[in-house]
């Protein structure tokens, strides 16, 4: 019994120190990819800022539940070049599109635009959930274009510093 008790603590000392050893070594690798994939930082510059953003697939065609007015319940989210996801700061601007072809977003087919300021720390907070880390919008949906079937939402985010990302996502009905 005695030796049982040592080879089950033996065994269980040894894959301690062998985990040790080898998540060390990984975080060194990733530390090392991390280093490779984001350059040198410029000064002052801020390490975690959004390189990608999406239209999360949280994102529905839903309903106020208060006065049953159709909207679009719309998941934004921006990840750093860590591939972390991040806050951000900018102004949003969200164009929805009749059609099936995200390639073919024209002013033919453009329905409607909403833009939210994420610039001002308020409006960043109230529409950043913790829980999810997506930026939440509720966007009514312009009169008649709730029968629609096929409706593309384009989201863009200019960024203080100039920058511009850009994604598209098709509705699902």
């Amino acid at each position: 019994m005695r030796a049982a008790c040592r080879f089950i603590l033996l065994t269980v000392v040894t894959i301690a120190f062998a985990g040790c050893a080898v998540g060390d070594s990984a975080n060194d690798a990733i530390g090392e990819a991390r280093r490779q994939a984001t350059g040198p930082q410029q000064p002052g510059a801020w390490p975690f800022r959004p390189v990608r953003m999406r239209i999360h697939p949280l994102t529905q065609l839903s309903r106020d539940a208060e006065t049953g007015q159709p909207l679009i319940d719309l998941y934004v989210e921006c990840r750093d070049s860590f591939g972390h996801t991040t806050k951000a700061l900018g102004k949003l601007r969200f164009s929805l599109h009749s059609g099936t072809d995200p390639e073919d977003l024209n002013i033919r087919n453009h329905l409607q635009t909403w833009t939210q300021d994420i610039t001002d720390l308020e409006q960043n907070f109230d529409h950043y959930e913790w829980v999810t880390r997506l930026y939440r919008f509720n966007l009514m949906l312009p009169p008649g274009q709730q029968s629609r079937q096929h409706l593309i939402m384009k989201a863009t985010l200019h960024t203080p510093e100039g920058e511009l990302l850009s994604t598209t996502h098709i509705l699902a009905r």
